[in-house]
């Protein structure tokens, strides 16, 4: 049988964006999280409790949130490889030294990691991808998102749901594994997520879901990125993850 992973992003995020992953995880219909380890918010106590449950990995965040290592914030990704284009070798350093010290911040927790992403998947960049293989032998992490679809008609239809599609089909590391969830990320129906999980039967897959409560709080913070995450709760709550995966084939 395929293995499928139902990763839920952002969790240190925001307190609403944990209070849905807390109910999804409790519902088990999420078997892995990865988390925002320099996130002003992030409760590792709650961590710690859902490592029990679930595979929990790092979401390394070069925007959005500030870095632990310098005074530096990147509101948007276009910033952030701005910065990393033009700043030079200094600057280079300084990001896979951030990196490092995210993970850090997990393992100092107890918490062995078993995978390794991004914020907005920025880890598929040139350079930045070679830099998540260096920090995967170092801290021996078995797996390193690729956020590949299996086809483009189950991508992002944007032009940087495209560009994300064509970085990750160069892109090879032990544990990859196809990507799902990425065409409708943040506003997933019950209906679409049952659809692509009958898509990937017969493969493994990691879908990546987007659970929250409180859209009107967390707009406020995040209305650029157009997500429901009630909607989405309310999907993968709905779902009897586990009788789903397996009448296609899947290892929960």
């Amino acid at each position: 049988m395929n293995r499928i992973i139902i990763n839920a992003d952002d969790a240190g995020l925001h307190p609403e964006i944990d209070k849905g992953i807390q109910r999804c995880i409790d519902a088990g219909v999420v078997n892995s999280v990865s988390v925002i380890t320099n996130s002003p918010t992030t409760n590792f106590d709650l961590i710690k409790d859902w490592n029990n449950k679930v595979l929990t990995g790092v979401h390394l965040s070069w925007l959005g949130v500030p870095w632990i290592t310098k005074p530096y914030f990147f509101f948007s990704w276009k910033e952030f490889l701005s910065a990393f284009a033009f700043r030079g070798k200094k600057f280079r350093a300084e990001v896979l030294d951030e990196g490092r010290e995210q993970i850090k911040k997990l393992r100092a927790c107890g918490i062995s990691v078993s995978h390794l992403d991004s914020h907005q998947h920025v880890h598929h960049f040139p350079v930045l991808w070679d830099y998540c293989l260096q920090l995967q032998r170092e801290f021996d992490i078995p797996r390193i998102r690729c956020a590949k679809a299996k086809n483009f008609s189950l991508a992002k239809a944007s032009l940087s749901g495209i560009a994300l599609q064509l970085m990750a089909s160069s892109k090879n590391s032990d544990g990859t594994m196809p990507c799902a969830a990425l065409r409708y990320a943040g506003n997933y129906s019950a209906e679409q997520l049952v659809g692509e999980i009958k898509a990937y039967a017969g493969h493994d897959v990691e879908f990546v879901v987007h659970p929250g409560v409180n859209n009107t709080e967390l707009n406020k913070h995040f209305a650029h990125w157009h997500f429901d995450w009630e909607k989405e709760t309310k999907a993968l709550l709905n779902l009897d993850m586990k009788t789903l995966a397996s009448e296609n084939g899947f290892v929960f």
